[in-house]
């Protein structure tokens, strides 16, 4: 008779504790998180990118925060093995089953931008004589974005920011914003400065 065989039958170990402990150990081992993937690395404000993980053996997954070396749970699982996220950061899973887990995944990283600030605009002078022109100045500025001058609905100069303030002239009548696009969308002055143009009278209609 095997050892094993007498410890079995003097009930040192039952044959339930091999099952179970075998059972363990097979679970252990399935239990294996091989891929992370995410569909975006950057995003607007607002929108979401989606974590997908491919693991064998697990029932249910855990997202999880991560802050150097710290890991934090975020939420509570889930079955399904795709997270939908909108908050930058650094992110990780386990891939779970029962009791038992896998390690943590690699992590991803996620960017949010927003819109650009929105530039404020003022003007030298808004009451003009033809001829003259205002000088606008542009605040609020980012360093490499394009901001164009617009009267209404035309645009009129645009000039790039090294991140100070930009100024433009214009001596036409209207009302007048300041522009600036990126990839998540655009922002515009308020209030818009409105500039009146006024034509001197001449000698010559004053005489009857």
């Amino acid at each position: 008779m095997k050892l094993g065989e007498v410890l079995v039958d003097e009930g040192i170990i039952t044959e339930e504790d091999i099952a179970n402990a075998l059972s363990r150990q097979l679970n252990l081992e399935i239990v294996d998180l091989q891929n992370i993937a995410i569909d975006k690395a950057s995003v607007c404000s607002g929108s979401n990118a989606k974590i997908t993980v491919t693991a064998t053996g697990a029932t249910s997954y855990q997202l999880y925060t991560v802050s150097g070396s710290t890991y934090t749970k975020s939420g509570n699982a889930q079955a399904s093995n795709v997270f939908t996220v909108s908050t930058a950061g650094t992110y990780a899973v386990k891939a779970l089953n029962g009791t038992c887990e896998s390690g943590y995944s690699a992590t991803k990283t996620l960017t949010v931008n927003d819109k650009p600030l929105v530039p404020t605009l003022s003007a030298d002078n808004t009451s003009l004589i033809d001829g003259d022109k205002a000088v606008f100045t542009v605040g609020n500025t980012v360093a490499g974005l394009t901001y164009t001058l617009y009267n209404g609905n035309t645009p009129g100069e645009s000039q790039e920011s090294n991140g100070s303030g930009l100024t433009f002239k214009a001596g036409d009548a209207g009302s007048y914003t300041v522009k600036v696009t990126n990839t998540c969308g655009t922002s515009t002055s308020t209030p818009a400065v409105v500039v009146t143009v006024c034509t001197p009278q001449t000698n010559n209609e004053f005489k009857h």
